[in-house]
């Protein structure tokens, strides 16, 4: 399954990616959801390699395998989305 992806954050330190957000459209009635994953390991969820680089293919596989954004970020990383789906 392709999500279609709205805006992506993403944080990089010391020119390696550090941290990935992702905002995707939930379904058909433009509800969106955010999902972000970084370089910590977290058992369930999908965590940054040393080598990894910005790709639509690393964007899609946050979208499906990162953890949901807690909210108080998401007024910080998307102030502007209202319609959100969680």
């Amino acid at each position: 399954m392709n999500y279609k992806i709205l805006e992506a954050h993403v944080i990089f330190k010391n020119d390696k990616l550090q941290e990935v957000t992702v905002l995707w459209e939930a379904n058909e009635d433009t509800s969106v959801r955010a999902t972000t994953c970084n370089n910590v390991l977290s058992s369930g969820y999908m965590h940054l390699n040393s080598n990894d680089k910005i790709s639509d293919d690393l964007l899609q596989a946050v979208a499906r395998q990162g953890m949901y954004l807690p909210k108080e970020k998401r007024n910080i990383y998307f102030p502007n989305i209202k319609n959100w789906d969680n």
